[in-house]
């Protein structure tokens, strides 16, 4: 994990920091799920963001306490789901 990470986005009033994701580019429209900003896939370890262009898959996070948390751990505690919009 990078121990100064840029990439935050605020969830339910929180600042949660992503310390470790991947992108995943998309490279025709029909690849394309969901809309910019929301939650559009969910896995055993992960869950991924559309973004312009493709999606960003989360896997670790960090709490505002600074417990750092595995991301698909992180959605059921707050109960996120897919087609929920990220950053409010």
């Amino acid at each position: 994990c990078d121990p100064t990470p840029g990439a935050w986005v605020s969830v339910n009033g929180e600042k949660i920091v992503i310390l470790e994701c991947r992108k995943v580019l998309h490279h025709s429209f029909q690849e394309v799920r969901g809309k910019v900003g929301t939650i559009v896939g969910v896995d055993e370890n992960s869950f991924s963001v559309g973004v312009q262009g493709g999606e960003i898959r989360i896997l670790v996070i960090r709490m505002p306490s600074g417990e750092k948390m595995r991301a698909a751990d992180f959605m059921r505690k707050k109960g996120l789901t897919v087609g929920m919009k990220l950053g409010s």
